[in-house]
């Protein structure tokens, strides 16, 4: 089962987002100012820089202006867009003077959210995807283009199911005027916490069974996970098959 854990803004505690301190703003996925995303450099940026062409068909971020540069081409996030004809218009780039393509679709990602990874809906859904895989390939046979293009397959995260008595509820543990802000709940959460709280906050969660927590400057140094400033003071991590809530006001997804 999945489900949001709190949004209750007036306490500082969004689920699922990020905060940035430097600016006192929160991320969506609609989020579009350039500052979000200029720490890092996306494929198509670095294709323009080097004199090609880009086109981006819904890939995350790509409505940005990330390091100065949009895509060469690409459209607003519309997700009733046909499948198959995203997959026709991106052959279609790349039959003319697109040098890299992207293409991003939803699924079986929404299907996995809403029903869990083991469910007969998301069965069905990967094996619709896998049929649309056939589709890519057929397309790209017809379009004489495997001598030019290379296709790569990628995944954002895994899944695992959760359900509702392994839930950690962090104001089990912790006063919630010594959160200043929580804006990502979840198998990792965020937190930052009142001038002079630190210590006492991770005292009292580092007691919580099926959690771990580590202050930033702590955690592993092979998960590069310490240095930006959106990382907040504490970092909480789950067991697997548990989740980190606010359970006050929470809605199932």
């Amino acid at each position: 089962m999945y489900f949001a854990g709190l949004y209750e803004e007036s306490h500082g505690i969004i689920a699922n987002s990020m905060y940035d301190p430097t600016t006192n703003q929160t991320f969506n996925m609609g989020s579009k100012e350039s500052f979000w995303w200029d720490g890092g450099e996306p494929l198509w940026v670095t294709v323009q820089r080097s004199n090609l062409k880009s086109g981006v068909f819904f890939w995350p971020g790509s409505e940005a202006k990330v390091r100065g540069l949009y895509p060469n081409t690409y459209f607003a996030y519309k997700e009733s867009v046909k499948f198959e004809d995203r997959v026709d218009t991106v052959v279609e780039w790349l039959s003319n003077d697109i040098d890299l393509a992207m293409l991003y679709f939803h699924e079986p990602d929404s299907t996995g959210h809403q029903y869990g990874p083991n469910s007969p809906e998301v069965i069905a859904k990967v094996e619709e995807m896998d049929t649309l895989l056939g589709y890519i390939v057929s397309k790209i046979d017809n379009a004489s283009l495997w001598d030019s293009v290379n296709v790569l397959v990628t995944s954002d995260h895994g899944m695992t199911e959760v359900s509702t008595n392994k839930l950690i509820d962090l104001l089990d543990y912790v006063d919630k005027s010594d959160i200043t802000y929580a804006p990502s709940l979840g198998p990792v959460a965020n937190i930052k916490v009142k001038d002079g709280k630190l210590e006492d906050t991770m005292r009292r969660l580092s007691n919580v069974s099926h959690l771990t927590v580590y202050r930033r400057e702590d955690v592993p140094s092979y998960w590069h996970y310490s240095n930006n400033p959106r990382i907040l003071d504490i970092v909480a991590v789950a067991d697997e098959h548990w989740s980190i809530v606010v359970v006050t006001n929470f809605s199932f997804i």
